[in-house]
Parts: structure tokens; sequence; C-alpha cells
């Protein structure tokens, strides 16, 4: 297969085609451009122009600002997606009972933390924080690894600038971002041939093994194809696949009923939600997150199919695409982490463009602004990032914690179920409010109204008991 045709089928596997057709011709259009500025001579000043050290501060400020951004506005953890009330209720478990931290290892964080005086919440803002910096680093470490100095610089870049990967953050998936970091180090030791990349891999199966899933394929995928490190292989994977599938026992019947269930289409609508994955669809991947870098990454994949030498990263990044395409279990996960993929696979080509803007005056001033353009726009887009709730409405839902005993709390949206789980301690029901729900138990219950969805009005219902502005009591 030459690079044109390589490329042109990995552009429409990519196509999002559930979005509108601007979207498509856009990505199209942005596709075919790089394609033609690519496929022309390299510039002689890509070759000359050394990356200096000091250039390493752009990225790193624009990472720092865009995650700091959402904390300082909204203040400490609030600031941050539904997902850092289930690790808070996770680390205040591990504290309580040391056998509940083996579903959630990182949960382990919370004794050295507790012993120094810090707070679950601050401890979960110091592990993002932590999680980011590493995943990060080893992105810069990895694209350095299989590519070049230069390269390894422009894919940090695009992990700043990436809108996809702030969502990551901002929606707290703590234990995913570690294991893609974990996945990382994997790689690296894969490419030197060390053993420890069995622990890496292992580890990222640990820490999540719906992440573990793509690298076990790759791994297998390597094996088949790399005869020279096909006996390394093999032991990487089946060292990495047996310590993950011990850890992960206890979960594994519920991963196999998932997909089971998935598979054959038995289930409701919230279980749809929950089976496609907690993340964006494609089309809104494509559409509203700004893939500047996407036809860099699949222009360099191409070049892999054509040479026949493709990279672990190169086969990681086909494998997580077929997940994404054939809307597997837990698609819009592997969302992510294809991503992370095509940004490592990008640097190479857009060092290879930015050695073409170089040419000449115009088209570097066009460069430039065109960073300017990407960055503000990044900066923006964290800086207005609202959280889920107020601070009031945080305010009533913490101070439900340890009242009415453990009644169940009703609530008319999904995405507020584990705030109210995490922080007022309550077990969490989502569900409509048109025919009352609570009633069918007979119990007393509590009921929140949730800013975001239609509000209830009990109309003078003796039955119900106002706590605060958006909680009620239900005393049948």
């Amino acid at each position: 297969m030459n690079l044109p045709q390589a490329y042109l089928a990995l552009v429409l596997l990519a196509t999002p085609l559930g979005s509108p057709l601007t979207t498509i011709f856009a990505y199209w259009a942005l596709a075919g451009g790089i394609f033609m500025a690519l496929s022309s001579k390299k510039s002689e000043n890509e070759e000359k122009t050394v990356i200096p050290d000091a250039m390493l501060g752009i990225p790193i400020a624009i990472l720092i600002i865009s995650r700091a951004l959402p904390i300082m506005r909204w203040g400490g953890i609030m600031g941050l997606g539904a997902d850092s009330a289930a690790y808070y209720l996770n680390f205040n478990r591990c504290l309580e009972t040391f056998a509940s931290c083996a579903a959630t290892p990182i949960a382990l964080f919370a004794y050295p933390s507790s012993a120094i005086g810090m707070g679950p919440e601050t401890a979960l803002i110091t592990l993002a924080l932590c999680a980011q910096a590493g995943l990060a680093a080893m992105l810069y470490v990895a694209a350095k690894e299989y590519s070049s100095r230069n390269a390894a610089f422009w894919s940090l870049m695009a992990f700043a600038l990436s809108l996809p990967q702030f969502l990551t953050y901002w929606s707290f998936f703590l234990n995913m971002e570690i294991a893609m970091a974990f996945t990382l180090c994997a790689m690296v030791a894969y490419q030197r041939r060390s053993p420890y990349a069995a622990l890496w891999a292992t580890a990222a199966g640990i820490i999540h093994f719906v992440t573990f899933v793509p690298l076990a394929i790759t791994l297998l995928g390597l094996v088949i194809i790399d005869k020279e490190k096909q006996r390394y292989g093999m032991m990487i994977l089946g060292i990495s696949l047996l310590g993950t599938l011990i850890y992960q026992f206890p979960a594994i019947a519920g991963y196999a009923e998932n997909a089971a269930s998935y598979a054959v289409g038995t289930y409701g609508r919230e279980k749809a939600l929950f089976l496609a994955g907690h993340f964006v669809n494609f089309s809104f991947y494509h559409s509203a997150l700004m893939l500047f870098y996407l036809p860099f990454a699949l222009y360099a994949l191409a070049q892999g199919i054509r040479s026949e030498k493709l990279s672990f990263m190169g086969i990681y990044a086909l494998v997580t695409i077929a997940l994404v395409a054939l809307n597997s279990i837990f698609h819009n996960r592997f969302i992510l982490l294809f991503d992370i993929a095509a940004i490592m696979l990008a640097g190479e080509t857009i060092k290879i463009f930015y050695g073409i803007l170089l040419r000449n005056r115009v088209s570097k001033a066009c460069g430039y602004l065109l960073f300017l353009a990407l960055a503000g726009y990044t900066l923006y887009e964290s800086a207005r990032m609202e959280p889920l709730m107020d601070k009031r409405e945080f305010a009533e839902v913490k101070a439900l914690a340890g009242r009415y005993g453990a009644l169940p709390i009703f609530v008319n949206s999904p995405t507020y179920r584990q705030f109210l789980e995490g922080y007022g301690g309550h077990p969490a029901i989502a569900s409509s409010f048109a025919r009352e729900p609570w009633r069918t138990g007979k119990t007393e219950a509590l009921i929140y109204n949730a800013r975001r969805s239609g509000a209830f009005e009990p109309h003078g219902d003796p039955r119900y008991g106002k706590i605060s502005d958006r909680v009620w009591k239900y005393e049948p």
C-alpha cells in the first residue's frame, strides 16, 4: 500500500460519520491540506533547527496554567468533574477499612496524606496534578525514545494544547490517566528490551483494566509481527496478562457480564450510556475539541504502514481507533487512548511542518499566530469550564453527610449521582421525577432538585419537608 492510499484509508476510518457535514468536510479539508504540505520536499531548516531546552517551558507553562485555572476559579476539588466525588468516597472507605483499598489501589494514598494532615480533597487535587505531570513527562520520554528530541517537544506541545486531554483531567479520570502513564512506561521499556515492561504493563492493568485491554492486544500484535522480539514479547504479554487477571479476578465476572450484555443488546438506556464509556462520543470529539494534530498523526501512521515498520505506538493507535470505529464496549473511553497515541505520533510530522513554516517570513508569522490562537483557545476553554455545582449547592450537599441515616436520595439527573454519594454520603438513585419513584419503596427518602434538570415542587403536600433550597425529605 502506498502512502496516499494508506493515509486516505486512515482518514476515512477516523471520520466522524455521526457529525454534521460541515464538520466532516472541515476535517477532510484539513487532512488534505496537511497531506499536501507534508508530501512536499522537507525544509532544510527543519533538519538544522534544534529546539533549545528552555523552549520546554512553553508547553509546561500552558499545562500548569490550564490545569490550575478551574481549581483557582471555582475553589478546590469542586472545580473539577463528578468523578472526583467517587474518588473522595473511595478514599474515605479506604481509611475506614483497609480491604476496601483493593478496589481502587490509588486510594492507599489516603494513609500517608492523612498522616501529614492533608484532607481527602487536597490529596485528590495533588494526585490529579501529579498524574497530569507524570503523563506529560512519560509522553515526552516515549516520543523521544521512538522518534527524536524535537519530535518529543512537539508531542508535548500538542498534549498541552489538547482539549480532549484537558477534559480527561477535568473529568477526573484519575485511574485512567495513571494507567496511561504506565502504558507509556511499558512502551519505553519494551523498546529497550527491558523486563520491566511486564511490570509497567501489569501496573496499568491493576490500576485500570479497560486501559489494559488495547495494550494487551498491541502486545499480541507485536508478538505476531516482530519476529526479532517474539520470545521477549510473549514473556511480557504472558506475565502482564497473568498478573492483571489475578488481581482483577473478582471484577472479571462483571466485565464479562457487561460484555455479553453489550454484545446482544440486552440493556436499557442508562446501561447503554455506561457501556459506551463515560466520555464524549466520537462526533463530539471531532466537532468540538479542536483536533489540529489528528491529520499529522494519521500521516505518520500511514508512513509506518507503507514502510511495514509500525512502532509499538503505531500498532496501539490502530488498535484503539479500531475499537472506537467498531463501537466496542467502552468505545468512548478508548477515544482517550487513541488520542494519546495520536499526540505521540503527531510529534514527528508537526516537526516537519514546523520546518516548512520556517521557509519564509510570512509562513513563519502565520505559524506563530496559529500557535497563539490555539494556546489562547485552550486557556479560554479551561477558564470557562464550569463545575457541576456552584459553591452554594456544593455546601448544601456536603451538609447531608452524617445526617438522616442511610436514607436513599433521589435525583433527576444522573450526572449528580456521584456527587450526592461521595460528598452527601447517601445512596443516590437517578430517575425521572414524573412518577415520584420514591413512593414505590414506601419508606422515607430524600429528594434532590438538580439545578440542571426540571424542578420538583410538592405543592403543599404535607408528606414533604424542606431541608434546604434543593433538598426535600419524603415521609409516607
